[in-house]
């Protein structure tokens, strides 16, 4: 899938797949619940998705911060529900 925001740039590359699985989790689960979602990876990453506001024809805007050796990187993009229910994110 196109991951967006932090997960789509070098942040996301440089983590482990089931680092990259559990943000992407939790990213799909913010935007499904409208709410914040935190997660924890292993070797001491973890990060959190704020998702924003709706902003019509079933997208909306989030935040997302992935902590990496203490460091936080920030991005955000946009995820919009397709048809068949999955999400489809855009930076």
């Amino acid at each position: 899938p196109a991951l967006g925001g932090v997960l789509g740039g070098a942040v996301g590359a440089s983590l482990s797949e089931a680092d990259r699985e559990a943000a992407w989790t939790a990213q799909l689960t913010a935007l499904d619940s409208g709410q914040r979602r935190s997660w924890r990876g292993g070797h001491g990453v973890f990060g959190f998705v704020e998702p924003g506001a709706e902003t019509g024809a079933g997208c909306r805007a989030y935040s997302q911060t992935i902590y990496v050796a203490g460091r936080p990187n920030r991005g955000q993009g946009v995820g919009c529900k397709q048809a068949d229910g999955s999400w489809k994110m855009t930076n």
